[in-house]
């Protein structure tokens, strides 16, 4: 059964480069916007603040991290692991 799902998968071979340069590209394009960021920073609405603000400690918490750079290199580093395991 698992077989047959997976064989249909096989399309994306043919796609791979693509999907290879999308997720650099798009990596890429995250860490440079998080060291090089808009000259003017467009303020948060009151209601995102408020909703903000409504968040217990372990919830902002996990916010922040997700918003950190410390996350964004985590996934660079990921990625470029599972990039380059294959030729391992």
């Amino acid at each position: 059964m698992l077989g047959a799902i997976v064989s249909q998968l096989v399309w994306l071979a043919t796609i791979k480069p693509y999907l290879i340069a999308f997720s650099l590209i798009a990596v890429s394009y995250n860490l440079y916007r998080a060291y090089f960021p808009k000259k003017e920073q467009a303020c948060c609405t009151i209601e995102s603040q408020e909703t903000i603000s409504k968040l217990d400690t372990k919830q902002k918490k996990s916010l922040s991290f997700l918003q950190s750079k410390t996350f964004l290199w985590c996934v660079a580093i990921i990625t470029l692991i599972i990039l380059i395991l294959p030729y391992i």
